[in-house]
């Protein structure tokens, strides 16, 4: 997930039909948005009634459904809300990067010119860069998008996409705004390599998830830094690994990295049901498990969590693809930096109370400190 310090006054266009609270520690929830696999659809999530959940009556309603709207979805995967109020959709089945946005202010995104495929990344497209299989993605402040393309037998390449809409003309689709930043090694049923979610430290180099199930290429966190200038990843030294957690137990399995205000990164690891927290805090380049990193979640129980998104107030929202389908805040109310102790995992929402169910919760972006109002203008 990416928020800049701009993104206040880039929301409130977007926000204009959510009703919003101030962010409190345990109840009034940030509205926020859900990406859902199963049911094609974009779900919008708003407490209404300030109880710390979005289980009430008209708290989930869709944003954006490929029923209503103009553009199909299949596999909906990673959701991304940039600094001006825009949602970012990338879908493993049609190979493209979605763009919503609430211009009507009615509260969905299914409206005339609101729905736009930003990059088509389907085999056979002009530019010849492919998105097979794109699932995590970033955009950074400048609005150069980066898209994780895992290839899951997809014939494609394993790649860091660089996308960018160069000539302003609302898409990334022409000469010149595409290129593979980063190509990892082919091989295997579904490649040695399956980057499956990208995000900018505060160091200013690339990070990105690679979860291969060959076990060639180690499970983990890998930085990327171009330091010949070439304008790609083309020397062994600008690709390291980061963060490879050691076994605990199960086969380890992750999707997403997560980053919070201080800049430290979250990692899911549903085969073990744990959610790691670490950070490279002498700046050697590495993660020193010992020192800087941890297990800050461990699940009750079976827990597919697919994303955790840090919140400005030390929270973390976590998406988590089970049965039943849900959504957890966790939060550390004895500051001993874990979210493991009593009262620290909520549900705010279970798709066996909620009278909407969900799909597959796959993501959830939140939508922090927006002004209440309607938009009259567009973006």
């Amino acid at each position: 997930m990416h928020r800049s310090a701009s993104f206040v006054a880039g929301a409130a266009a977007l926000a204009g039909a959510f009703v919003v609270s101030p962010f409190a520690s345990a109840q009034g929830l940030a509205p926020s948005l859900v990406t859902d696999t199963a049911g094609d659809t974009i779900w919008a999530c708003t407490d209404l009634d300030q109880n710390g959940d979005y289980n009430g009556a008209g708290e989930v309603t869709p944003f954006y459904t490929d029923t209503l709207g103009p553009v199909a979805l299949t596999n909906n995967a990673a959701i991304l809300l940039s600094d001006d109020g825009a949602i970012w959709i990338t879908d493993t089945s049609e190979d493209f990067v979605l763009r919503l946005f609430d211009i009507d202010g009615d509260g969905n995104a299914e409206g005339l010119g609101e729905a736009v495929v930003w990059f088509d990344g389907t085999a056979g497209n002009p530019s010849g860069v492919e998105l097979t299989s794109g699932r995590g993605q970033w955009r950074d402040d400048d609005g150069v998008h980066w898209v994780a393309s895992a290839n899951t037998g997809g014939g494609g390449v394993d790649a860091i996409v660089r996308l960018e809409d160069v000539n302003g003309d609302g898409d990334a689709n022409d000469a010149g705004e595409q290129l593979e930043f980063a190509v990892f090694a082919a091989g295997g049923t579904v490649g040695d390599s399956i980057p499956v979610a990208v995000a900018r430290g505060t160091d200013g180099a690339l990070y990105y998830v690679d979860t291969g199930s060959s076990g060639v290429i180690a499970k983990g966190v890998y930085r990327l830094e171009d330091l010949d200038g070439s304008g790609t990843i083309d020397q062994p030294n600008e690709n390291t690994p980061f963060f490879l957690p050691t076994s605990l137990g199960g086969s380890p399995f992750h999707w997403d990295l997560g980053i919070d205000d201080d800049g430290r990164f979250y990692m899911n690891d549903t085969g073990n049901d744990v959610l790691w927290r670490f950070s490279d805090v002498n700046g050697d380049g590495t993660v020193d498990e010992a020192t800087e990193a941890e297990v800050i979640y461990t699940a009750p129980g079976s827990s597919l969590i697919w994303e955790v998104t840090p919140a400005s107030d030390g929270s973390l929202y976590v998406a988590e693809d089970q049965n039943p389908d849900r959504l957890l805040r966790l939060i550390d109310l004895n500051g001993d930096g874990l979210f493991d102790g009593p009262g620290e995992e909520i549900t705010i929402y279970d798709e066996t109370v909620s009278p909407t169910n969900f799909g597959s919760p796959k993501g959830i972006v939140l939508l922090e400190n927006i002004p209440i109002g309607t938009n009259e203008c567009g973006p």
